[in-house]
């Protein structure tokens, strides 16, 4: 920036009138940049309030929609539907036509009750045995079974977990223990059911126990 002075003005006017002028404008320049700085400050301080506010919203209303969601889906799977209580349905006739089978079981019929009732992959799991896998094996299992009176059964609760299905169920049965006398055995079964490709569903897993204690055998 060039500096026009009079020409009578001496060589010490002319400095000082030049240093002057440089504070002035320094000054000018001091309070442009410390204006221009406020303004800043004051946008970001600004813009900094509103990303606050709006974050404390998103910090509010983010937990409120998760909560809102699992209340929806709580009230969503608490709500039974259609097809649980179709396949609960379905599952009960299963039991009932394979019990009704059951309770007449021999070496001649015990194929057709093992497979109409299980799945091909069907594990067995008897009180103090070992675990009996795969149709066949189920099948030989069960033409040893005695002959059974009185066999009688009583749901206690079933869930259907998709695919799956769990049912648990108290039973008793009376069972020869000589060939003039027998006794009353009761326990509980838990049945794992598999829903089958066509629809239909086979039971997967079974464990029962007997409520009787084992018999006390002498020591050697």
């Amino acid at each position: 920036m060039a500096f026009i002075l009079p020409h009578q003005y001496s060589s010490d006017i002319a400095i000082n009138y030049i240093v002057g002028k440089l504070i002035y404008l320094t000054l000018v320049n001091c309070w442009l940049n410390f204006h221009h700085t406020i303004n800043l400050e004051l946008f970001l301080f600004i813009h900094s309030q509103k990303s606050s506010q709006m974050k404390t919203k998103l910090i509010i209303r983010g937990p409120l929609m998760i909560l809102i969601t699992l209340l929806v889906v709580a009230c969503q799977s608490n709500k039974p539907t259609d097809s649980t209580d179709a396949d609960k349905a379905a599952i009960r006739q299963v039991v009932e036509e394979s019990l009704a089978m059951f309770t007449t079981i021999n070496k001649d019929n015990a194929s057709e009750f093992v497979r109409f009732m299980y799945a091909k992959d069907a594990i067995l799991f008897p009180p103090n045995s070992t675990p009996i896998k795969g149709i066949e094996p189920i099948t030989e299992f069960l033409r040893t079974y005695p002959p059974m009176k009185d066999y009688k059964h009583m749901p206690e609760e079933i869930v259907i977990f998709g695919d799956y299905a769990y049912l648990c169920e108290t039973w008793s049965v009376t069972l020869p223990l000589t060939e003039q006398s027998s006794y009353k055995d009761t326990g509980t079964i838990i049945w794992i059911w598999h829903k089958q490709s066509d629809g239909g569903w086979k039971l997967w897993r079974e464990i029962w126990h007997s409520d009787l204690p084992l018999p006390v055998t002498p020591m050697s």
